[in-house]
């Protein structure tokens, strides 16, 4: 049931029985539930919205005409074999909780919880009077069209399989500002990765020149120390004549 109902969408209720130009309705000036033809007159009295209830499976249905402080509810007679339907204010009791049961082509049977399983929504013939029906007629099949739209249809369970190709999902499109930011992040990043290579490069290469030179001054000064102070060479004496 959960695939046919979406309890956020509205819903055009029709029966081909009575041709599709007819559709369920409330009506706007009392209590009662008819099936009248389909006009911009009466959108709002056609539209029809499901609520969950505390029974699995059981909905409340509300028309936006109505709103949501009224239901469609069984309204019952003692002896008859039929029973009549109004809109009462909510309350949490079974006449007010009805169940769809979807059939092979997709229509659905409509019950509810006070009348039991046996009695269907029904129509009757020529005063169009929406009503209970016991028993089984097969003619109490509605369709159930979401505003704007095609009849809606149990959605079949879609099962995946490992040869199933994937779309992958889009990637969130980045705007101008973003783009901008991360072209430029980029471009300096490359520009700072070729500085900081010749960078280390120079510092490699300069700082081997300057050990190179430290090495070769400390060497000339060992070899210096090595031969000891350099004394000035002894020019010798000539013996110079007497003169007397």
């Amino acid at each position: 049931m959960t695939d046919l109902i979406n309890l956020s969408a509205r819903y055009v209720i029709k029966t081909e029985q009575f041709g599709s130009e007819n559709a369920l309705a409330s009506t706007p000036d009392n209590d009662t539930l008819v099936l009248e033809s389909i006009s911009s007159d009466t959108t709002q009295s056609q539209l029809w919205y499901f609520e969950e209830t505390e029974l699995d499976d059981y909905y409340r249905l509300h028309t936006e005409d109505k709103g949501n402080g009224n239901s469609l509810s069984t309204y019952n007679y003692e002896g008859s074999q039929t029973t009549d339907l109004r809109f009462r204010a909510n309350e949490n009791i079974d006449a007010q909780y009805w169940r769809l049961e979807v059939q092979g082509d997709g229509s659905v049977k409509v019950s509810n919880s006070r009348a039991g399983s046996e009695s269907y929504l029904d129509v009757e013939d020529g005063s169009l009077k929406p009503f209970l029906a016991q028993g089984d007629s097969g003619n109490g099949e509605w369709t159930l069209s979401t505003f704007g739209a095609a009849a809606a249809t149990p959605t079949p369970t879609v099962s995946t399989s490992s040869d199933a190709t994937t779309t992958p999902a889009a990637t969130p499109s980045c705007t101008s500002e973003c783009t901008v930011t991360t072209d430029v992040a980029t471009t300096d990043g490359s520009k700072s990765s070729a500085l900081n290579k010749g960078a280390i490069i120079g510092i490699a290469v300069g700082g081997a020149a300057g050990l190179l030179a430290i090495i070769g001054i400390a060497v000339w000064l060992w070899r210096r120390r090595r031969r000891g102070p350099s004394r000035p060479r002894s020019v010798p004496m000539r013996q110079g004549h007497i003169l007397g």
